[in-house]
């Protein structure tokens, strides 16, 4: 299998895009997620951005994208074998998903999920 090649429209996200990863109700890592147009998960940890070690997840598993036109993430499934959920749908193969902010998603049979997060909005007080 070559590299990955993202669709033509990735962008960089914005500046706090993040994501949280819950192993059930238990918050366990924050992975900054808007420093490249696209990331990578699966257990293939030369080539994945973030390592998904389960062995359900295939060697590079899917990829988050950010559209730079739409300013919108989206989750695509690589042709993994047991699947990308976005929450509880699974993903057709190679057609890239919109995710909204505060979705969940996870890989094959891992009990890890991921949920999109964006930075908080500033509150600017006066004074």
């Amino acid at each position: 299998m070559g590299e990955y090649q993202p669709p033509s429209w990735v962008g960089k996200p914005p500046a706090g895009l993040h994501l949280d990863v819950y192993k059930g109700e238990q918050l366990i890592q924050k992975l900054m997620a808007d420093e490249k147009p696209y990331y990578l998960f699966g257990r293939n940890r030369d080539q994945c951005h973030f390592v998904v070690d389960h062995s359900s997840c295939s060697r590079v598993h899917a990829a988050l994208l950010y559209h730079r036109h739409l300013k919108r993430s989206f989750l695509v499934d690589l042709g993994s074998t047991h699947g990308t959920f976005l929450g509880t749908i699974r993903l057709e193969r190679h057609k890239p998903q919109p995710i909204k902010t505060d979705s969940l998603f996870r890989f094959g049979a891992s009990t890890r999920h991921f949920l999109l997060r964006e930075k908080p909005p500033q509150v600017l007080t006066g004074g």
